[in-house]
């Protein structure tokens, strides 16, 4: 479950949810990612550490 996918797919039931997370500059996009492989690595990657960086 990708975080871009999940929030297509809520904001057809909320539009207000459509862009809540900005991913128009690199930084943004970088942010994103990071959340993304948050999201996805600590349910499925065992080898997956929170680290402060």
């Amino acid at each position: 479950h990708h975080l871009d996918i999940l929030g297509d797919l809520a904001a057809d039931y909320c539009p207000d949810l459509a862009g809540i997370i900005p991913r128009q500059t690199d930084e943004q996009k970088e942010l994103f990612e990071l959340l993304d492989y948050a999201y996805i690595g600590a349910r499925y990657d065992h080898s997956y550490k929170i680290t402060k960086e």
